[in-house]
């Protein structure tokens, strides 16, 4: 999907703040990184990674990590910027 000069225009970021444990170290790790427009897939999510077996445990398939898919739901896909009225 094709970004709005908006976005573009008025720079729009988005910031992403992750807090985390490392038992190894059992020390607190933490990252922040910030996305410009140009970096933001519009109209796309990732692939979910978490499933649950048959006897009900949860399942990470880390080989799905990163990869993306349209964001086709129940709901209309979203285009770019909409100013609330």
């Amino acid at each position: 999907m094709a970004m709005t000069p908006r976005l573009i225009e008025d720079d729009v970021r988005l910031f992403v703040s992750l807090e985390g444990h490392d038992a190894t170290l059992a020390a607190t790790v933490v990252d922040a990184k910030d996305y410009g427009p140009e970096e933001i897939l519009y109209g796309m999510r990732y692939v979910g990674t978490i499933s649950v077996t048959a006897e009900g445990h949860p399942t990470a398939d880390l080989g799905q990590l990163s990869k993306i898919e349209p964001d086709i739901g129940a709901e209309p896909p979203q285009v770019g910027w909409a100013d609330a009225t």
